[in-house]
């Protein structure tokens, strides 16, 4: 059974059967990472407070560029985005301990940036998108705030990330699709279709996977038939 980093490299030099490789195989699973998160197949759903490298992240709003969130974690969607430990204006002010403001409505980076226009004077953020390795918010802040973030996502394997919900749910996404990878090393290798053939499988197991995490025993919905 694979389950680690490690032993994820040895069952792909093991497969592969070609020493002279063995030095490219982190590469070729770096390229699998990224076609998962490409896809949106590393739906792993977490909640934390934002955090950089030395504790919880702060915005500082007087900061004369554009008000931004800095990310750290390898994120693929966001599905809401709160403001911690402060009081709304439309919150009733007797509530103690103060209430969570209302969760930032999540748009389009287009969207965000139409809303500042409109929305030029400095407030409590009601706004944000995902741009790339950062949060856009709107209207920029007028306060230092925390934000607490239900996001989706994984960090890639490496040495340093030895597993991730995708290896220990479907260990063979990673091991074929990283044997897909290195085929303009082998060229003709007859076994790249049937290694390809399997991806696709295994890449549509762990899509129904999380479609059944995600939505259990959603019942199906039904039309009444009307007969005439």
């Amino acid at each position: 059974m694979i389950t680690t980093y490690d032993e994820l490299q040895a069952a792909i030099a093991d497969w592969l059967n070609r020493s002279d490789l063995t030095s490219v195989i982190p590469t070729f699973i770096e390229l699998v990472d990224a076609r998962l998160n490409r896809d949106q197949l590393t739906r792993e759903t977490k909640e934390s407070t934002i955090q950089d490298g030395t504790g919880t992240l702060f915005l500082n709003i007087f900061a004369p560029q554009p008000a931004t969130i800095p990310l750290t974690q390898a994120i693929t969607n966001i599905r809401s985005l709160m403001i911690t430990g402060v009081q709304d204006d439309e919150v009733p002010t007797q509530f103690n301990p103060p209430l969570r403001v209302p969760p930032l409505k999540l748009t389009s980076v287009e969207q965000l940036y139409s809303h500042r226009s409109f929305n030029p004077t400095a407030a409590t953020p009601r706004l944000a998108a995902l741009q790339f390795d950062k949060i856009l918010l709107s209207p920029l802040p007028d306060a230092v705030y925390e934000f607490t973030m239900l996001y989706e996502g994984q960090e890639p394997l490496s040495d340093a990330n030895p597993t991730n919900t995708v290896l220990a749910m479907a260990p063979d996404v990673y091991l074929y699709g990283a044997l897909v990878e290195a085929a303009p090393y082998i060229k003709d290798d007859e076994r790249v279709p049937l290694w390809d053939q399997r991806f696709q499988t295994a890449l549509a197991g762990l899509e129904r996977a999380r479609s059944l995490r995600e939505w259990p025993n959603t019942p199906v919905a039904t039309q009444p038939r009307v007969f005439t």
